[in-house]
């Protein structure tokens, strides 16, 4: 495909993208928020329809993107494991944009954690949510109990807080997703693992979940909020073995296995289907 053709191609499919998440939010935002907000205050279990409609509205966005052909679903090992639900942290590679979408369609209930919404004043500021997203997120996203990091890991209060939210989740029963590289990779390669899912799950007493994510091109990677793939995207999934925690187990050891078992299962994935780093 020429240069030409792949621009169109790959503006084609960022509109296909975006144009579902403004549709759906401005509606929500504009005429479902107001009322589901005063009756979540009065009934908390009211909401719990509207998550089982954002599961559902994930994964029509990834069979929108399959169908036109920007992306291609191949096997998905062990997810009837995350059908399950139930309190878990579940921990995962982080490739591209669509990672997270994808998991939070398998798991019921799942909440997870978010870029920070503002720079931090320090000057150690991590990527943070682009704005032209929030308009169109924060309603839904703040109603589902998704839970934003804070702007500095310096910052240790607002990380306690970030920290507590995420306990009351899991004492609630419900899984939580957290990239622990923290942000996207550039090139495909794992990032370093940050500490913060690992005493979460040790914390709270609940089993640590790792998955593979594998795709075989470079698709919306750090850096991107637009789709400029050389190629379809196959996407990848393995539930890989829960890690269970034991007395003597401290969070650094979960850390350790976690990142061991997904480094293996990426360069294994890697060495059969291959990745494109373009």
């Amino acid at each position: 495909m020429n240069s030409r053709g792949r621009r169109m191609r790959g503006v084609f499919h960022t509109l296909v993208f975006y144009s579902l998440w403004v549709v759906v939010g401005v509606a929500f935002t504009l005429v479902f928020f107001p009322p589901l907000y005063l009756l979540s205050r009065l009934v908390p279990g009211a909401v719990r329809p509207f998550r089982v409609f954002t599961r559902h509205f994930y994964g029509v966005i990834i069979r929108a993107l399959e169908v036109t052909g920007a992306i291609r679903l191949g096997e998905m090992k062990g997810v009837e494991r995350l059908h399950r639900g139930g309190a878990a942290v579940v921990v995962a590679n982080h490739r591209t944009l669509l990672d997270v979408l994808i998991l939070m369609w398998q798991l019921p209930h799942a909440s997870c954690l978010l870029k920070p919404l503002k720079k931090a004043p320090d000057g150690q500021s991590r990527n943070t949510m682009p704005d032209f997203w929030k308009p169109f997120i924060m309603a839904p996203f703040s109603l589902l109990g998704y839970v934003p990091m804070p702007p500095s890991w310096n910052d240790r209060d607002a990380l306690k807080q970030t920290f507590d939210r995420c306990i009351a989740l899991l004492r609630a029963g419900r899984p939580v997703v957290i990239f622990p590289e923290g942000t996207r990779s550039p090139d495909g390669r794992l990032l370093p693992f940050r500490d913060f899912p690992f005493h979460l799950a040790k914390a709270a007493g609940v089993p640590l979940v790792p998955v593979l994510i594998h795709t075989d091109t470079r698709f919306m990677p750090q850096g991107t909020v637009g789709i400029d793939a050389a190629r379809r995207c196959t996407y990848r999934l393995m539930v890989l073995p829960d890690i269970l925690l034991g007395p003597r187990l401290r969070s650094a050891d979960l850390l350790v296995e976690a990142r061991m078992r997904i480094q293996k299962a990426v360069g294994e994935y890697d060495l059969e289907y291959g990745y494109l780093d373009e």
